[in-house]
């Protein structure tokens, strides 16, 4: 816990931040994000949720991902299916075809099926985002590392790097990637908006 807590101090206080201003932001006006799309509505980080987030008008969506156990990356929030569905596996030990297969649970009000998208899922709704938040979840502090790479393949290949925000409640994840940056910016949740360098 001190070993930690030494770590953290170090990163807050210490470490070289370097500010990152992106073209999305504007000084004027507050960024409006859809956290996990419209979850009120309709099943969190699901396409649905996110189209209906964007049909109410916000600027951004803020959605959640973790890798399954090929190796793809998904997007849910929790590590494990039970709150949303009627299983209770964890997402790490399912392929991204057994993941998405699985039903969710809907909203009161839902209408439309939601099942767990891929990162590649959402590309079709990009050109209607203004900025888009990536929180990079996994099962511990320790893991998650993985992800980092693809994540900055894909960010690469559809040309996202000026719209997107990197985050995560876990710095090191992006800490102890030095070669995997990209222009877009990199938050850790504790550190104020400012990228890892």
């Amino acid at each position: 816990a001190l070993a930690l807590s030494a770590y953290m101090i170090f990163l807050i206080f210490f470490w070289n931040w370097r500010k990152n201003p992106q073209p999305y932001y504007d000084k004027k006006e507050p960024l409006v994000f859809g956290h996990r799309g419209s979850p009120n509505m309709v099943t969190e980080n699901t396409l649905p949720s996110f189209k209906t987030a964007l049909a109410q008008g916000v600027d951004g969506i803020e959605l959640d991902v973790r890798m399954s156990r090929d190796g793809q990356i998904v997007i849910f929030h929790d590590k494990e299916l039970s709150r949303l569905s009627d299983r209770s596996e964890n997402i790490k030990d399912l392929s991204l075809a057994e993941i998405q297969c699985i039903e969710l649970n809907k909203q009161a009000s839902q209408r439309e099926e939601a099942y767990i998208p891929s990162l590649a899922d959402i590309v079709p709704i990009i050109n209607h985002v203004k900025v888009l938040n990536i929180e990079l979840k996994s099962d511990s502090f320790f893991d998650g590392h993985a992800m980092l790479k693809p994540l900055i393949n894909f960010l690469n290949k559809y040309e996202l790097n000026d719209m997107c925000i990197i985050s995560s409640f876990s710095p090191n994840k992006i800490w102890l990637h030095p070669k995997c940056y990209c222009s877009c910016c990199f938050i850790s949740c504790i550190s104020c908006a400012y990228e890892i360098v």
